[in-house]
């Protein structure tokens, strides 16, 4: 799995510098390794769902990976949580324990808001409720789709 998310995360960023190949190659083993962990019942969609969410959340940059930055003084970590203070210097120490709380969340936000079409489930992830983040959801899904395209791709390349 950490392959193929590492393929589809240059397909956003292409071209990386050296440090950002391998913290992206970290990034990439790290959403593998939590997804085998959990053992959710559709590893694959979650792992998909999860990415989206950081690309969109965070560009997966450097300086919002490690902590240095943050969104709305709170909103932390690759997966953009947004949490009391200490909480948050836990998920900026921590990219795996960020991308479980992330992924709960998400799985969360994609239970809760079942009853709206599939582009606004993760409306909740962005608002914290169903009946607002509409904008936001569909942006990750749309990012979603086209890294499920890309994957779709790959497989039948046989790049991955």
């Amino acid at each position: 799995m950490a392959d193929w998310l590492l393929a589809l995360i240059l397909t956003y960023r292409p071209d990386p510098m050296p440090a950002d190949a391998t913290r992206y190659a970290s990034i990439a083993a790290d959403i593998a390794a939590v997804i085998e962990e959990t053992r959710p019942p559709q590893p694959e969609s979650l792992a998909l769902t999860t990415l989206a969410i950081a690309i969109h959340e965070s560009g997966l940059r450097a300086e919002v990976d490690d902590g240095r930055e943050r969104g709305s003084g709170t909103d932390v970590c690759l997966m953009q949580i947004r949490t009391h203070r200490k909480r948050a210097d836990q998920l900026a120490a921590d990219r795996r324990e960020c991308l479980r709380v992330g992924m709960r969340i998400a799985r969360g936000s994609l239970s809760m808001c079942r009853h709206l079409p599939w582009a606004d489930r993760l409306s909740a992830y962005a608002s914290g409720r169903c009946d607002a983040g509409q904008a936001a959801s569909r942006e990750i899904m749309g990012i979603r789709a086209r890294l499920s395209d890309r994957l779709s791709f790959l497989r039948r390349s046989g790049d991955v």
